[in-house]
């Protein structure tokens, strides 16, 4: 899809998970409303590590993940599971809750789609509920 591996904004950097980033991924993942609408919530500190170096590990032409960066803190992830050969992605996003309604997401969102030079031709955004605005 060829995504670079860091995506900066103004506000944002997005780049791949470091293996030290378990420690925020564990904070912003105990919030029960990420519990409900994601689909990993680490128990412990430990387990987040796992789920980090699961992230880290990703392979980035099929899952690319990055880690969304406000003033140098991992306050959430944005990634995409991508089918080459049906040209479609699916779009997955969270972050934390000190972060929300401050257009952060859209933000991320937003610039990993501007990033792409060979995009899918069609993207399945899934959105929570609670997310929409009326």
């Amino acid at each position: 899809m060829g995504l670079p591996e860091i995506i900066g904004t103004d506000r944002l950097e997005l780049r791949p998970f470091s293996l030290s980033d378990g420690p925020a991924v564990f904070a912003y993942s105990q919030d029960s409303d990420w519990s409900e609408n994601q689909q990993t919530t680490p128990s412990s500190e430990r387990e987040a590590n796992r789920v980090v170096a699961e992230m880290f590990l990703r392979d980035l032409e099929v899952q690319p993940t990055w880690a969304i960066t406000h003033s140098g803190e991992v306050v959430g992830l944005v990634g995409l599971v991508l089918s080459a050969e049906h040209r479609v992605a699916l779009l997955g996003y969270g972050i934390h809750k000190d972060y929300r309604g401050l257009g952060l997401t859209g933000e991320a969102v937003r610039a990993v789609l501007s990033a792409s030079t060979t995009g899918p031709s069609r993207l399945f955004p899934v959105v929570m509920e609670p997310n929409i605005r009326h």
